[in-house]
């Protein structure tokens, strides 16, 4: 009797071991994934990138995003006034940081052909305009991302702009997936980048058309 004593209670033990383990292994959190927005793909040589010489030299920034976007989970919207926020789909740093870095990239590849350098706000490099963004959304809500900003372009020393524009971009997402969130935005991002690269061209060309 007493070895089936024994018996039992390693049996019972063996169970309950198992049982700790298929729910200590079901509790498991997947692994998070990170992701970061990219610069549009338009090529660039060596002679465009920084040229010297009487161009001119502009600073983006700062670029706002809304207060609610500004933490590590990539947010969407359900809809109307409910956000989501993403347990495992992070963003690989700051999306604020990331849509300034992104935005200065893709104006300096887009404007330097035309004669311009674009350069970070926070920059030591003397500049002679600043373009300012401020994003009032910037999101997934159903099947695409909603991207909408009210930019300006500022000689610097001057209170007046040169040109203010409000623009309101809709991406279509390719897929549900969060990759395909975040390459929707970097589309969209692209396309403020190309508004905002026309205007730029239009006032270095004609800077009193551009005040009308």
């Amino acid at each position: 009797m007493k070895m089936v004593r024994i018996q039992r209670i390693a049996l019972y033990s063996a169970l309950a071991a198992s049982m700790m383990f298929f729910l200590t292994a079901c509790g498991t959190s997947p692994p998070a994934r990170y992701y970061t927005l990219n610069s549009i793909t338009e090529a660039r040589t060596a002679d465009t990138i920084m040229q010297q010489g009487d161009v001119l030299i502009v600073a983006v920034g700062p670029v706002g995003i809304p207060e609610y976007l500004d933490r590590k989970q990539i947010v969407t919207r359900d809809s109307g006034n409910r956000l989501t926020f993403a347990d495992f789909d992070l963003w690989g740093g700051s999306l604020d940081n990331d849509v300034n870095r992104v935005l200065a990239d893709n104006l300096s590849i887009l404007l330097a052909p035309k004669g311009v350098n674009v350069v970070m706000w926070r920059t030591r490099v003397p500049f002679s305009r600043v373009i300012s963004v401020t994003m009032t959304s910037f999101e997934a809500s159903g099947d695409s991302v909603a991207l909408k900003a009210q930019w300006g372009i500022v000689e610097k020393g001057e209170q007046k702009a040169e040109a203010l524009r409000e623009s309101v971009i809709t991406k279509r997402l390719a897929g549900k997936d969060y990759s395909d969130i975040v390459g929707a935005m970097s589309e969209a991002l692209a396309d403020l980048s190309r508004e905002i690269a026309a205007e730029v061209e239009k006032v270095v060309n004609n800077p009193e058309s551009s005040q009308k």
